[in-house]
């Protein structure tokens, strides 16, 4: 199952008061610049089952994908060995389940 995390960026608005402003405004850059990190805008993936061949995931992040791995069932290796915009190729050191998290 594939969960988005995608948000909108932060709206600042102006108060009148010129010290709230000022944070707001601090907190408006930094909201925006989290959000235009990759990592916020991934999707999780849960129980995707790998195994020693290429297992193809198809995502929709529009670019080449990294992952960090949310859960494991097993002790595996476990490695990227093809990438393209809309998939990612993982492969294991053993029969796994995992849930990944693909940003």
């Amino acid at each position: 199952m594939a969960i988005s995390s995608r948000k909108g960026k932060f709206n600042r608005f102006n108060t009148g008061d010129t010290n709230v402003d000022r944070n707001l405004v601090g907190i408006e850059q930094s909201l925006n610049n989290l959000y235009e990190n990759d990592l916020p805008h991934g999707i999780e993936f849960e129980d995707i089952a790998l195994s020693t061949s290429d297992v193809i995931i198809k995502h929709t992040l529009g670019k080449t994908a990294k992952f960090i791995i949310t859960d494991i069932n097993a002790n595996a290796t476990i490695w990227k060995t093809g990438s393209t915009k809309d998939t990612i190729t993982l492969q294991a050191s053993a029969t796994v389940t995992v849930s990944l998290y693909i940003y």
